[in-house]
């Protein structure tokens, strides 16, 4: 199961790059392909794309949260709790 996990994953990356090169200011499809870096254990790579998606979007609150979860994941707590109370201020769904 693992390898077939890996497999879709790579396919994924593949799909959101081809994506992100038909429209580079689709701040979703950097924001998705961070989530597959996570999957993958990539994590330096999935804040990369939540920083473009950011950038793109700096107002969807989901954005932080996920790069907030990240940066948790990774032992950066202050980072993950500025996201965090960043998503919070967008959506109080995230609070």
């Amino acid at each position: 199961m693992y390898y077939a996990n890996q497999t879709l994953y790579k396919k994924a990356i593949k799909f959101f790059k081809l994506a992100i090169e038909l429209d580079p200011a689709h701040s979703d499809s950097y924001a998705n392909r961070g989530n597959v870096y996570v999957e993958l254990g990539q994590h330096a790579r999935a804040i990369e794309d939540y920083d473009k998606a950011i950038a793109l979007n700096p107002d969807f609150a989901d954005f932080y949260n996920n790069r907030g979860l990240t940066f948790q994941h990774v032992g950066q707590y202050q980072l993950a709790n500025d996201d965090f109370r960043k998503a919070c201020e967008l959506d109080k769904e995230h609070c």
